[in-house]
């Protein structure tokens, strides 16, 4: 017997890194198969006993996460890689172990409609005895045919084919393979068939700015059919572990109801949600329209938009100080969001519609959830939070595919 060294990819919740490993192992709990959902590096390190095993979307990007525990005492730097391998190809590794059917990752800079501006890996590190994860690989599945995926920790490519599964041929022997190397993990997962019309986009993030900040990002559909459901997130963490983003949140009526109750239609429905963002933080947002069973208006737009709370500006001159001074926090979030959005806390929390809504969601991420039952925050009146003004900071609009 002898115990893994470098970075372990268990084979199950019991699996504590003795060679030769055995039992299941085509559940790693160490690939965490998200979906189209997104899951927070904090959320992945802090669960080390939780699984995750969502379904895939057909023709949608899906996130797949892979989290390792350094099982020596010092630190380690490698590079985690993916492989999608088709049910019918799982016996035949020769086919499936190259760089054809790795999953990629999308950086900050990259375009998920370009493959040249992919990367094939994630470079991750942890000190001695630490967990850590990577951010999302994303994969678009064309099919529903059963798949794999496979994960290998190596500290570079050639190590990766070094490592070649010589056991293929048979499920005993990719079982073998797996049992012998803590750094290999397999992952079964399942594809659904796309059912609905759903229009995907994505958008790129940073914060340019040499500080720390809170940001708001905002889902807007417009134009979208009510029972239709919205949703997005980043493909990456912040520094604190927190992902950008919410589920699926399904449109309902407009405030006063629609227009035509035949066919009803929210004309702005935004949802949100407030993240304190790094100093040159940088991520790709992939957000989407479910119509679920609707038909598309040809007016229908979506778009991500970031705004920042940022103290007001000291009055340079006579004329900006009664800028200020007319300039009230009402008014510029009126000119952001609409009377319809719905903010909602990273846990799912819902802290209300409109302006209400917003200044509910700031003082509970701000620590002042005392007293929030009964009403906003000052008894009411503009329901002021403190001398802050929104600036809209980024958007980008739909691209319906073709």
């Amino acid at each position: 017997m002898a115990n893994v060294t470098g970075f372990l990819l268990r084979t199950s919740l019991d699996d504590t890194g003795t060679l030769p490993r055995s039992g299941t192992w085509t559940g790693c709990p160490d690939i965490a198969v998200a979906g189209i959902s997104a899951i927070s590096q904090n959320t992945l390190i802090q669960n080390y006993t939780q699984v995750w095993n969502n379904d895939l979307l057909q023709g949608q990007t899906n996130n797949i996460y892979v989290r390792a525990k350094n099982m020596n005492t010092t630190p380690l730097t490698q590079k985690v890689f993916l492989f999608q391998v088709p049910g019918s190809l799982v016996l035949r590794p020769e086919v499936w172990y190259s760089k054809t059917n790795l999953v990629y990752f999308v950086p900050p800079d990259g375009d998920p409609t370009d493959p040249t501006t992919w990367v094939n890996n994630q470079v991750i590190s942890a000190g001695g005895g630490n967990i850590t994860a990577t951010g999302a690989f994303t994969w678009k599945p064309q099919t529903t045919e059963h798949h794999c995926v496979v994960a290998v920790i190596a500290d570079s490519w050639d190590s990766v084919l070094a490592n070649y599964p010589t056991g293929g041929g048979s499920m005993d022997g990719l079982a073998q393979w797996i049992y012998s190397n803590g750094n290999l993990g397999w992952h079964n997962v399942n594809i659904m068939p796309l059912t609905t019309t759903i229009y995907e986009d994505w958008t790129s993030y940073s914060n340019s700015d040499q500080k720390d900040e809170k940001v708001t990002f905002t889902m807007v559909a417009n134009d979208v059919p009510v029972g239709a459901r919205i949703s997005f997130s980043s493909n990456t963490s912040t520094k604190s572990g927190e992902v950008i983003g919410q589920d699926w949140t399904t449109v309902p009526a407009p405030p006063g109801g629609a227009k035509d109750p035949s066919n009803p239609i929210n004309p702005d429905f935004e949802v949100g949600s407030t993240v304190t963002v790094d100093a040159n933080y940088e991520t790709i947002i992939t957000y989407r329209t479910d119509f679920n069973g609707r038909t598309p208006p040809k007016t229908f737009a979506q778009s991500v938009q970031a705004t920042v709370v940022t103290s007001k500006p000291q009055a340079k001159n006579l004329l900006m100080s009664r800028f200020i001074a007319t300039d009230t926090f009402a008014k510029s979030y009126a000119r952001s969001h609409s009377p319809n959005a719905l903010w909602k806390g990273q846990d799912g929390e819902v802290f209300g519609v409109g302006y209400d809504g917003f200044v509910r969601m700031m003082s509970a991420t701000t620590g002042l959830k005392a007293g929030l039952a009964a009403g906003p925050p000052n008894g009411g009146g503009d329901h002021h939070i403190g001398n802050k003004a929104i600036v809209v900071i980024g958007s980008n609009t739909t691209r319906p595919p073709s």
